[in-house]
């Protein structure tokens, strides 16, 4: 039987952005993940700036997610700015999710209620950066999805990035209740013993493993998640069952 795998966290690149070396990863590179049997569904994300018109870059990214030839395995997301929210246009071009990134928008996810306005009226998931910019630590997350508990809120690269975040995010969501409407992604955790500290503290029902594509490599992203040692029905809600039950 063959396993099944969704991806849920890559970015379409398609030129070398901020970083000046070939962290590329086009619609092309995407098929290939699909047509070689690599991935059977994933999350898939523009790239913004802090200076890019987010509804400019959305338009086109979702004009050539509809024609992408794999159009059925993806879930699209928009990724707007806080004060560039369109409603209007997330419904017109059925949105999978929302993505929202606090550092490159300079807001805290709990400060920016029409981002968490579009993915309660959309009814679809926010997945939401955390990292080392303190606009991007957990707690702002913690916050918001207590305040609002109808909304499915993943929080990226297991709520920190950064090794001491991630054991920081697991340590609050640990001491907090009411989160059942939490996910975290594994995107960017490359120390498995970390990862297995996630997975004894959310439970394998609400980890979701993603590569962050074209940031982290995407076979070292899947070995990390072997190397935890965790039973093959575990696996199976990790790499494929938890993120399509939240698209359903």
């Amino acid at each position: 039987m063959t396993e099944l795998v969704a991806d849920a966290h890559i970015h379409i690149c398609k030129d070398d952005w901020r970083f000046g070396i070939d962290l590329v990863f086009t619609w092309d590179d995407l098929g290939q993940l699909f047509s070689t049997k690599k991935l059977e569904h994933a999350i898939v994300l523009p790239m913004i700036s802090n200076t890019d018109d987010s509804l400019e870059v959305n338009k086109e990214f979702f004009t050539e997610a509809t024609n992408f030839e794999f159009r059925n395995k993806i879930w699209p997301y928009y990724w707007p700015h806080p004060d560039a929210v369109d409603a209007q246009f997330a419904q017109e071009n059925n949105i999978a999710g929302v993505k929202y990134h606090p550092s490159i928008s300079q807001r805290k996810i709990d400060n920016a209620p029409d981002v968490i306005k579009l993915a309660q009226e959309c009814n679809v998931p926010l997945l939401v950066h955390c990292g080392r910019n303190q606009m991007s630590r957990i707690n702002f997350l913690l916050t918001a999805a207590r305040k609002e508990p109808d909304v499915t809120y993943i929080a990226a690269h297991l709520g920190g990035l950064a090794n001491e975040l991630i054991l920081d995010a697991l340590n609050q969501i640990d001491n907090y209740e009411g989160l059942d409407n939490l996910y975290l992604d594994t995107s960017g955790c490359m120390n498995p013993k970390i990862l297995s500290r996630a997975i004894e503290v959310m439970g394998p029902d609400r980890i979701l493993w993603g590569t962050d594509l074209p940031f982290f490599d995407f076979e070292i992203t899947r070995f990390v998640l072997e190397r935890t040692g965790i039973e093959a029905s575990a696996m199976n809600k990790i790499l494929y069952e938890n993120v399509v039950s939240i698209h359903n």
